[in-house]
């Protein structure tokens, strides 16, 4: 079956068989920025409060606040969400059975442009339409990336990231899918004294307070399964895509004690290190209002392997540092660090799933709770094929791919064995 949807021009393809028999997930190709596709893999006890496998579709509810165009960001609302429910429900067909597998949406993104009774509406609105609709609801945080609005902080110097030892401010973040590098503001110093304080009370007075209440709500009714997690990130890290690449983080090492007379031995571990705590002061705060710790989901981007010839080549071209160009100072060795979040990850095309899955079976040995579940979140895949090489994880196209419709179809046919074998997943479009 094929479906069209006349806003953004949207096109979805999709299988109808009911989730609570074989789990046939649909393909879906956005012409709007930000598709998100993640699946969570449990290591855990499948007995443990995370066994049922969510299927979630990521729906945008705020757009980026732009410099110099005071009526951004845009903020859905909750006839928003409910036609967005009635769209998966009609396309897809069930909602699962509340205890195996689970249909829902992912909200967010929950940046620093909303204030805080945007957030508070958006949290309460999404809970109200997973329970009328009778699906599952997610939330999905921006940790740092979209802030326009909040000049009260980025104004000052301390506050944003500096390119060198001598307090340079850094003027604008700069992310690929942004077309003007002079419309966002500078990126965000994640260890400053006044950042920490405002992400403390964000997370766990309005963000995780409100999710919390939904929670507690969900709970009275015998409803819990309709809750799914959140996303304490988005794609974290602490370069950003700039070209030629303008390396900053020295306002992050000032704060931990470095100098240009006292620098890190290593300077992409020290970034790194403060990459890793600001995911934990996130996942702390959001635990500490009180929920579930197998429940919080950390998100970098996993770019694979750093191999001796992708260094060249980026030394070649870029002549600078391949390790901080190819990770941005997200390394996926941060998971060896205490994230105090289940692993996430975004994944461009198929070839990293074999040295991602090394990566997530060596960190689930050294993790104390055995609740590490990796969330994968899959954006193009260039051949269908390649699928076979991953048997323990379930692939998602998007409109990235360059794969053929047959190939999309036989990978689509292919993703319900695969996500059957795992003992908790969460996916998000």
């Amino acid at each position: 079956m094929e479906l069209r949807n006349t806003q953004a021009g949207s096109q979805v393809s999709t299988h109808t068989d009911p989730l609570g028999n074989n789990l046939m997930l649909p393909l879906m190709l956005f012409s709007v920025l930000g598709i998100t596709i993640l699946a969570a893999i449990s290591y855990a006890d499948p007995t443990t409060e995370n066994s049922t496998k969510y299927v979630l579709f990521q729906l945008m509810t705020a757009d980026p606040a732009i410099l110099g165009q005071p009526d951004t960001p845009h903020v859905g609302n909750k006839m928003l969400m409910d036609t967005f429910a009635d769209q998966l429900l009609t396309t897809i067909g069930d909602r699962g059975d509340h205890v195996n597998r689970h249909l829902g949406m992912v909200v967010g993104p929950l940046t620093w442009d909303l204030t805080d009774d945007q957030i508070r509406s958006v949290i309460q609105d999404a809970f109200a339409v997973a329970e009328e609709k009778d699906i599952a609801v997610g939330f999905h945080i921006d940790d740092s990336m979209f802030w326009n609005k909040r000049e009260d902080l980025w104004s000052n110097g301390n506050n944003v990231e500096w390119s060198d030892w001598t307090g340079t401010v850094v003027p604008h973040r700069v992310i690929g899918f942004i077309p003007n590098p002079t419309e966002l503001a500078p990126p965000m110093c994640y260890n400053s004294p006044a950042i920490i304080a405002e992400t403390t009370r964000r997370a766990r007075d309005v963000i995780g307070s409100q999710i919390k209440k939904g929670i507690d709500h969900l709970n009275s009714r015998g409803k819990s399964y309709l809750f799914a997690g959140v996303i304490a990130g988005w794609e974290t890290r602490m370069q950003d895509d700039s070209h030629p690449p303008m390396y900053y983080g020295y306002c992050a090492l000032h704060n931990l004690g470095y100098s240009a007379s006292h620098p890190p031995s290593d300077m992409d571990e020290a970034l790194e290190r403060a990459v890793a705590d600001w995911i934990a002061l996130w996942a702390k705060n959001l635990e500490q209002a009180g929920i579930p710790k197998g429940k919080v989901f950390m998100h970098i981007a996993y770019a694979g392997e750093l191999s001796e010839g992708i260094a060249t080549h980026l030394r070649q071209v870029l002549g600078n540092d391949p390790r901080r160009d190819f990770y941005k100072g997200a390394n996926p060795n941060i998971l060896a660090l205490s994230t105090y979040a289940n692993p996430g990850f975004s994944i461009y095309g198929a070839d990293g799933f074999g040295s991602l899955h090394k990566i997530l079976v060596i960190s689930s040995r050294r993790r104390v709770e055995n609740i590490a579940k990796p969330m994968i979140f899959c954006i193009g895949i260039d051949d269908g094929r390649r699928a076979n090489r991953s048997p323990k994880y379930s692939m998602i196209l998007s409109s990235s791919s360059r794969v053929g419709r047959r190939s999309r179809s036989r990978l689509l046919l292919e993703i319900p064995s695969r996500l059957a074998t795992t003992k908790a997943s969460f996916i998000a479009v």
